[in-house]
């Protein structure tokens, strides 16, 4: 349901700010106050109360008082309507009483109008604008009146009246009686009062260029009580009378008083002609000579402000009690990330000092100690070559002059190609003494990635195996080919083509081929006690490479391999032709009456090379054989395919 928010007092535009509703406790009393019935929904505006009965700001507690504007008035507890009850009253006998706006100290409660006995009705105010009306039978009497005998009107001393036939704001001739206001610092002066009448007979107040609203008309023109027709110049003489004994409210002080304070301070702080000004501030009234309340509030907050900001202080801004709940909520979880950020700045430190003492004592390690240590305690040797590195690096004080180690320079290559984010995140946290990645590309290139047999690899590959047992040292070596898409293009490093026939150099009458490789041959070490898996040479060709060739490359292989301190046991590949002509070559035979299946080792004599044909390809060709050209049949009927891998 709507709420209303009309004032139920007969005649009363409700154009004041404020509306109160009807309290439950003081229900029979506000009702018998008004004379008329009243309901629960009924609301009051503030031109009815006085001005002890409204409370429009919060001040704080004892010593250093702190006052605030609430946004809505509230009504003293056992206030009750007083004024401007009577809004018929047609008895002009009866003297008006004026209405002490809630926003004026104001306590002047009853004033006398002199009147024409002809009056017979009431002012009306206008609920539309802030401009009041003399409405009578014709509405340019008033007017004509003054432009006629404008002269003949007593004016309080310094006022002036002026008649204007054109004027684009208000697009109407009126006549204007105004009062200037004392000399600014730049020698500049401003109207302080003036009242307008319109061609329309309208009646407009100014106070220092603004226009006054209904409730502050109230104070010199009983707009809601009473109406005057036909007035006379006597009525107006009242007016401006009354208007002249009002006190006018310039601001709290001089903007070139207080240079250093700026708007932004508070919503509170407006300026308006060179002065500091409340931005509630009441412009006028009837009693309180100098500032008005509000701009003394502000006056005092300038001090302040300004002998702060002249001591290097910060400005204290204050709230009122629904907006520092809020506040003092952000200010406790400012102070508690604080005192937790604190708390880690403390603990970094500590972890930074203790970090520092063991660089210090890492320094002071001999070589000959470092080699003692590492030695009786067992590890292993990638270990012990991570701990030399880390000691080396906290001996350096500029790291850029650091120099590596092969082993480690290894290590490192392996895990790059490995994990790139992983070495990435370890270099850059310093975890690790890891060299940059711009070293590591230096050595990826040093190293030859093309055909054939690389020495450099098996002079690594050897001094790796210095670190192997014997059982560790003893694998099979694998080799098989793979199908290749032809595709050729140019390295710009060495200026040659890629993706020709190369066989490093190993096979003569294929040095120097123009004909576009299709085939891989990949030679692979593989150990029986560890899990290295390691490839070891790669071949590209056309086509198949032929079983003679095959035979010279797998002997150069064990050879090879034999240097660098493995022992080759086995050789395995799969069933196809060229692999049956390099076995035969090397001697293998599969009938029953002369089965061999190794050859002498051609590094060792003592020593026999066994060959295993590749059990996955054997299973296949099975099963391509039984299942795509023919079924397996019995003397019971068809083999099923479990008997078969049971045979297996």
């Amino acid at each position: 349901m709507v709420r209303e928010n009309k004032c139920c007092i007969q005649n009363c535009p409700g154009l004041h700010k404020s509306g109160f509703s009807v309290p439950q406790c003081s229900f029979n009393e506000w009702q018998e106050a008004i004379g008329t019935s009243l309901s629960k929904r009924s609301r009051i505006c503030g031109a009815h109360f006085s001005k002890n009965d409204i409370h429009d700001t919060w001040t704080s507690g004892e010593g250093l008082t702190e006052s605030i504007c609430l946004k809505k008035p509230r009504l003293k507890d056992g206030a009750v309507p007083k004024l401007l009850l009577n809004g018929n009253a047609g008895n002009i006998d009866t003297p008006i009483t004026l209405n002490t706006s809630s926003s004026f100290n104001n306590t002047n409660e009853n004033m006398e109008w002199s009147v024409s006995s002809d009056i017979n009705t009431s002012y009306t105010s206008q609920t539309s604008s802030t401009t009041l009306s003399t409405n009578f039978n014709e509405n340019s009497e008033l007017y004509n009146l003054l432009s006629k005998k404008s002269h003949n009107i007593k004016l309080p001393s310094y006022w002036l009246n002026d008649l204007t036939t054109k004027n684009k704001k208000l697009k109407t001739k009126f006549i204007s009686f105004f009062k200037m206001g004392c000399y600014g610092n730049r020698c500049q002066r401003i109207v302080e009062k003036q009242l307008v009448v319109t061609e329309k007979s309208e009646l407009i107040i100014y106070v220092l260029d603004v226009q006054l609203s209904v409730e502050e008309i109230e104070m010199f023109y009983p707009t809601s009580s009473v109406t005057l027709t036909k007035p006379t110049i006597f009525d107006i003489e009242k007016i401006i009378s009354t208007i002249d004994k009002a006190y006018v409210c310039y601001g709290a002080a001089l903007v070139s008083d207080f240079p250093n304070v700026k708007p932004s301070f508070g919503f509170q702080y407006t300026m308006s002609n060179g002065y500091w000004k409340h931005s509630n501030c009441k412009k006028i009234s009837i009693e309180n000579s100098g500032m008005c309340s509000w701009c003394q509030r502000l006056y005092f907050s300038l001090k302040r402000k300004y002998k702060r900001l002249m001591d290097g202080d910060e400005i204290n801004i204050f709230f009122s009690p629904s907006k520092l709940k809020p506040l003092n909520k952000l200010r406790h979880t400012k102070r508690i990330v604080r005192q937790k950020a604190a708390r880690a700045n403390t603990r970094i430190m500590k972890l930074q000092n203790s970090l520092r003492q063991v660089q210090n004592q890492m320094k002071m390690f001999s070589e000959e100690s470092l080699t003692d240590i590492v030695e009786k305690s067992g590890i292993s040797q990638i270990q012990s070559v991570l701990l030399r590195e880390i000691f080396a690096a906290a001996k350096l004080k500029n790291n850029k002059s650091r120099r590596y180690s092969e082993n480690w320079m290894l290590l490192c290559l392996l895990f790059q190609i490995r994990s790139p984010t992983g070495y990435k995140f370890l270099k850059e946290q310093g975890v690790l003494p890891l060299p940059c990645v711009e070293t590591i590309r230096r050595h990826l290139l040093a190293v030859k990635n093309g055909c054939g047999f690389d020495l450099s690899f098996f002079k690594l590959l050897k001094k790796k195996c210095l670190s192997y047992t014997p059982s560790q040292k003893k694998g099979i070596l694998l080799l098989d080919e793979i199908f290749l898409r032809k595709n050729i293009h140019v390295n710009s490093r060495s200026l040659t083509y890629s993706g020709l026939e190369d066989f490093g150099g190993e096979i003569k009458n294929k040095v120097g081929s123009s004909e576009e490789a299709d085939h891989g041959l990949v030679f692979m070490w593989q150990g029986l006690a560890t899990n290295v898996t390691q490839s070891i040479a790669v071949f590209a060709s056309k086509g198949p490479v032929k079983g003679v060739d095959l035979s010279q490359l797998l002997i150069k292989a064990i050879l090879l391999l034999e240097d660098a301190g493995l022992q080759v046991l086995g050789v395995t590949c799969d069933g196809a032709s060229t692999n049956k002509t390099m076995f035969k070559n090397l001697g293998i035979n599969g009938s029953k009456s002369e089965l061999k299946n190794y050859f002498i080792n051609p590094f060792d004599e003592l020593r026999k090379i066994f060959v295993f044909s590749d059990a996955p390809h054997v299973i296949k060709n099975i099963r391509n054989q039984y299942f795509l050209n023919f079924l397996a049949s019995s003397i019971e009927g068809l083999c099923q395919m479990g008997t078969l891998l049971f045979c297996f």
